[in-house]
């Protein structure tokens, strides 16, 4: 059994990731793999097994398990907070057909080669440093003929467009790169996922698009990159604390529009092993 155990990385994306999207959890349990796993939907057989890595606070993870009622689907995620979330909702929900291991998708060492139906991840290799190598996890435990499902941020914009956030606008994705994030990952992961092992002929691409335009969703986002940017782009040297005061404010009134849209694109991408 190959694991890759020898291999142990440093993962300082966990505590940022986990600050970030705290304020943003009760917004992410709202998705419905309906809408956010659309691309993959077709493919599901009621008796597959499948891993949902990086499936925070479980809400598409119930959804996928309740279309294999032969099956079972394994929860993973780095934060065991969230996979804690996860599971209440899984006993609120009654659905026990899913368990749940913390885990690092860089390194899948409790899980054998040739495992899984399907590896689905959503929204998470755009956090992941180590791409290649986390796709390249993904591939060996996966089942020969076996799906991998990966549907990542492309590129967003907001309507209104505050003419004071266009210097953040360029600041954004500059910090992201900086803390070995990538901003639109969504556009090159099947680049990514061929130089991970799997075949040109065998890679399938989609683009899909969603938004936060609630009061709440809104609000969440905003709080939830304010956590993260603004102290990393004055730690950076990037930008200095009066800059981001005023971006914080900015974005503070754009979120209390009640027209304002934040709408996104994602770039999916399906292979077979």
């Amino acid at each position: 059994m190959a694991t890759n155990a020898d291999y142990k990385p440093g993962v300082p994306y966990k505590e940022e990731n986990e600050r970030l999207y705290d304020g943003l959890l009760e917004v992410f349990a709202e998705r419905k793999a309906a809408t956010y796993a659309a691309h993959l939907l077709p493919l599901i057989k009621p008796d597959h097994f499948i891993l949902d890595l990086g499936s925070g606070p479980g809400s598409i993870t119930m959804d996928l398990a309740r279309l294999v009622p032969d099956g079972s689907v394994v929860a993973a995620d780095i934060s065991s907070d969230w996979l804690g979330q996860s599971r209440e909702l899984a006993k609120r929900q009654g659905v026990t057909n899913v368990t749940f291991e913390v885990a690092d998708a860089t390194n899948l060492h409790q899980f054998a080669d040739d495992t899984f139906d399907i590896v689905h991840a959503h929204q998470l290799l755009y956090h992941v440093p180590e791409q290649v190598r986390a796709i390249r996890e993904m591939r060996r435990v996966l089942k020969p003929n076996g799906i991998f499902s990966t549907r990542d941020l492309h590129t967003w914009l907001v309507s209104p467009s505050p003419p004071q956030l266009k210097g953040w606008r360029i600041l954004f994705p500059q910090v992201v790169e900086k803390t070995g994030r990538s901003e639109s990952f969504g556009s090159e992961s099947h680049i990514v996922a061929h130089e991970a092992g799997f075949h040109k002929d065998k890679i399938e691409v989609s683009s899909w698009a969603w938004e936060m335009s609630t009061a709440k969703s809104r609000s969440a986002w905003v709080s939830g990159w304010k956590r993260l940017l603004t102290e990393r782009a004055i730690e950076y040297g990037m930008a200095t604390e009066e800059e981001m005061h005023g971006y914080e404010k900015a974005w503070e009134e754009w979120a209390g529009k009640g027209e304002s849209r934040f709408i996104a694109v994602d770039g999916a991408t399906l292979a077979w092993k």
